[in-house]
This record gives C-alpha cells, structure tokens and sequence, in this order.
C-alpha cells in the first residue's frame, strides 16, 4: 500500500515518506485515522513544488468521519457546523468580496490547483484511544438496554454479539500504546526550509494562529518572502488582537501576484458538481 502513496514531491528534491509510526497506527484494525491513507499528500498532489505561490498552515486534519481529505481547512464535503471552513473561512471571503464570489463547497483542491500548498502541520489525525473507548462504551450501554426490551432468544442474539464484538475491541484497545505526537514535525520543516529558499519568485506565507507561526519559525531563521498573520480561524482565537474576520490575506495575496505580473488566485469554492 505505502508504495502507492510515497513519492517524491513533482519538482522538488523532497521525499514524501509516511513515518513507520503512523504507518502502524494506518495498518491498526482498532485505530481510527483520518483521512484515508491514500490522501496523505493531496496537497503535495495537487499542488507541485514549481507551482507554488501560496502557503497556508493548519494544524491538525479534521478529526470526523468523512471530513479531512490530505489538505488543510479542506472538507470533502461542506459541514454547516462550527468548523473552520464553514464559521470563518467563508464569511471572511463573502464580506471581501460579496456575489463575485461562490463558496458552496468544502473542497479547497480549486486553490491547490492553481499554487496553493495547504498544509497542515501534521498530516495525520489519529483519533485519541480515551475517546475511541468512549464512544464504544456509549454504544454498548444502549445496545445493552435494548438486548434487555427484546423478550425472544432471536431478537437477542445480533445485539449481544454486537456487545462481545465491543467488549473485546475495547480490551485491544487498552492493551495499546500509541501517544499522540507529530511525527510529521521532520518533514513539514523540510518543506517550509525548501520553499523558503525558492528564489525566483515571492511566495506569500498566511500562518493563520501561534502554532502556524511557531512551526514555521522553527523551521525558518530568515523568511526571503512575504509572512502575513493573523488568529487562527477558530472560536478560540476570536478575540485575539488580529481576529481571523478582520484579515486582508485574501487581497493582499492578489496584489503581490498582480505585481509579479501573475494571475490572482480564484478563491471560489465550488460546490459538488450535479
């Protein structure tokens, strides 16, 4: 399976290798990680090195079924929840720039296409062992007290080998040690400290919140290109000093591609095709 998904960066001299420790937390029956193995790199994917323009640094994938697809803010498909795609990505575009804009979708791959590298700081979300035991306990109490309204032998026997079935994941489960670390720390410096050195270009850097500065000056001693910051789109963060709704990243990007006599980015996101 890894040697489908691990490749070297198209354009670069950079390895995209899977570290052995999410390698065997992706090939663990019990463990749930998103997303997909097989969309670890979509942003290096869709996004070559020699194409570049922009850098977006997130944290950590979305941590629902179905949501995080391999690019950072990026949802597969658009939740109308408190995520930060849908609660501040997208009203920030709509005040900059009204009905010229479509933002129906979730999906951000129309900006990776055109030189956006959205990157999230790890590129694995493995979701905690507590919370996986959690949830199954939940699922075996209300399967319990159904079991206990079903009257015949028959009615029983699916829920209580559902309860054995969660009994003994949940046994594998705390025999498990697997600490929630980033072990994709290595590799996305190696990637800031390459793009960082690109020289025949500006590259913008939007580090949205303190942990999208943090990595990136650990990983940068001296930006050779434009760094612009603000919170992170987050509830958390709506009150900092320079809140994420009050940014100018949007335009201000535009104005650098315009004076390198590039083309602005279109930072619509469309919807599903029907």
């Amino acid at each position: 399976m890894w040697k489908k998904i691990e490749h070297k960066w198209k354009g670069s001299d950079i390895e995209l290798k899977v570290p052995d420790c999410v390698k065997k937390e992706y090939e663990d029956d019990d463990i749930i990680c998103y997303p997909p193995a097989k969309e670890l790199f979509t942003a290096f994917n869709l996004c070559h090195f020699n194409k570049v323009r922009v850098v977006i640094i997130g944290q950590d994938p979305y941590p629902g079924e179905g949501e995080a697809d391999g690019m950072a803010f990026s949802m597969k498909e658009l939740k109308k929840d408190s995520n930060s795609l849908y609660s501040y990505i997208i009203p920030r575009l709509k005040e900059v720039y009204g009905k010229d804009i479509h933002t129906d979708g979730g999906d951000l791959s129309n900006w990776a296409k055109q030189g956006v590298l959205l990157l999230n700081s790890a590129l694995s979300y493995m979701v905690p062992i507590e919370k996986q035991i959690y949830k199954l306990n939940k699922e075996k109490k209300k399967t319990t007290k159904h079991v206990n309204k079903l009257k015949t032998a028959k009615g029983e026997a699916p829920h209580l080998k559902r309860i054995k079935e969660i009994e003994d994941k949940i046994s594998r489960l705390k025999s498990k040690n697997h600490p929630q670390d980033n072990h994709w720390k290595d590799l996305i410096i190696k990637v800031l400290q390459r793009i960082n050195n690109i020289n025949n270009r500006k590259i913008c850097f939007l580090l949205w919140g303190a942990h999208a500065v943090n990595i990136f000056n650990e990983a940068v001693d001296k930006p050779n290109h434009i760094v612009l910051t603000c919170a992170h789109p987050s509830p958390k963060a709506n009150r900092a000093n320079f809140p994420f709704a009050k940014n100018h990243h949007f335009t201000t990007v535009n104005m650098i591609q315009s004076l390198q006599n590039e083309e602005e980015i279109d930072w619509s996101i469309p919807g599903p095709k029907k």
